[in-house]
């Protein structure tokens, strides 16, 4: 299971690269919870302007993602835990943060998500 956030500009399509990506909380669909993040933990967009938050960073940042027996979140098959929505803030000194909920279901674990942002 894994996010790959690509942050770019809307009005000229360049990437960002060196914005903030911070996990804020996830809905989990098991316990009908939101988990908010313990922790103010930041992930930098690189040079293409990606980060990615694979299942080791979910289980880190504690957002109420079931774990397996090597540390790695996951959703299973079973209809009432195959799905979640991780909220994720985008910022960056002299803007405004951008939110953006981010679903995920057991059926299509690894999410592309593109955040404009300006």
């Amino acid at each position: 299971m894994s996010i790959l956030v690509e942050v770019y500009d809307p009005v000229t399509n360049f990437v960002w690269e060196n914005v903030s990506v911070r996990v804020v909380e996830s809905y989990q669909e098991w316990a009908a919870v939101t988990f908010p993040s313990p922790y103010a933990d930041i992930y930098l967009t690189n040079a293409d302007g990606r980060v990615l938050l694979d299942e080791y960073e979910l289980t880190y940042v504690e957002v109420g993602f079931v774990e397996d027996a090597n540390g790695r979140a996951q959703l299973v098959a079973d209809r009432y835990q195959d799905e979640a929505v991780v909220t994720l803030e985008v910022s960056a000194a002299g803007f405004a943060s951008v939110y953006v909920d981010v679903p995920l279901s057991w059926s299509d674990p690894d999410v592309f998500v593109e955040v404009p942002f300006y």
